[in-house]
């Protein structure tokens, strides 16, 4: 539901109430929306987790900057290790007796020159890919026709999908991903990379980081990774303040008639501090529990059938 369509909703119900007690719609439906964002956080609820996490770590850096959205994680992050120099493209034709590849690159990332190339075939890039040959031709990454010379008798035929990336690509080529344990701000952990590495905590070839810390609007990670990697998972996110036609309610109906009824009372009766009313907070806990409650708990196996929920 947009606050356009929230606005129409409740108008013929409002009559000049807005006028009487100067409570715009606006302000009633982002209070509602704040305390609906704090109970859920309180809650634990899956519902609040609405940012989706991509941050980058440089190689053998240790930190990245949040969204200015952040507010926290409901589940551990994970790393996943960012290779630079790949491109991503068809197969124009393939010469399996001098092995001669030619190869129209349609994604790519870096710009570096190389001479040393995994040829992997895979649906998409970032799926699951299978490395099917390699080259030592010099060529620098970018889109366009590209000519590698590989080994002969490989089974590549025109319009199939390639990934050539840089040699250090692992089979798989989506790299290692790691769970990132959490260390807190009264647990400071000054241990160098030999004992994460002597106790199993890091991945020894390749540096995947196992913790991370936040400070701030900071993410650090442990030890320092010696790849290019990305921190990915949800995140709470701090809602955007509804104060346009055009935003969007969250959360995808599931609160519309807290927010309908919730602005009415608001705006009518010229509240102030929503949480200080004792009869818009039953209506909060009633619409708010009904939905938080049926997500918390299932009935037990045949629990519709039992006989003591029909006593």
């Amino acid at each position: 539901m947009l606050m356009s369509d929230l606005i129409m909703d409740v108008l013929p119900r409002l009559g000049n109430a807005e006028k009487l007690h100067g409570i715009s719609i606006y302000r009633a439906a982002t209070s509602i929306q704040s305390l609906i964002h704090k109970n859920l956080i309180d809650r634990k609820s899956d519902l609040i987790a609405t940012g989706v996490l991509s941050v980058q770590v440089p190689a053998f850096g240790y930190y990245a900057n949040l969204p200015a959205d952040f507010i926290s994680f409901p589940a551990r992050p994970y790393s996943e290790e960012l290779f630079i120099n790949w491109m991503a493209g068809t197969v124009i034709s393939y010469d399996d007796e001098t092995g001669v590849l030619v190869f129209n690159a349609t994604a790519c990332s870096g710009s570096d020159v190389l001479a040393a190339w995994v040829i992997s075939s895979a649906g998409v890039p970032g799926t699951y890919a299978e490395n099917v040959g390699t080259s030592t031709t010099s060529n620098t990454v970018g889109t366009g026709t590209k000519t590698f010379t590989v080994e002969t008798g490989l089974t590549l035929v025109a319009g199939q999908y390639l990934i050539i990336s840089a040699e250090n690509a692992p089979e798989g080529w989506q790299g290692q991903k790691r769970k990132l344990e959490p260390s807190y701000l009264n647990c400071d952990d000054e241990k160098d990379v030999l004992w994460w590495e002597a106790y199993g905590l890091t991945d020894q070839d390749s540096g995947t980081p196992a913790r991370y810390q936040i400070i701030g609007d900071v993410i650090y990670v442990r030890p320092k990774p010696i790849v290019d990697i990305l921190i990915k998972g949800k995140y709470n996110a701090q809602p955007t303040a509804l104060t346009a036609s055009t935003h969007e309610i969250l959360w995808k109906g599931k609160f519309d008639e807290l927010f309908r009824e919730g602005v009415v009372m608001i705006v009518a009766q010229g509240i102030s501090i929503p949480e200080a009313n004792q009869g818009f907070m039953a209506l909060f806990h009633r619409e708010f529990n009904y939905v938080i409650n049926s997500r918390a708990a299932l009935l037990e196996k045949n629990g519709r059938t039992q006989r003591s929920h029909f006593l």
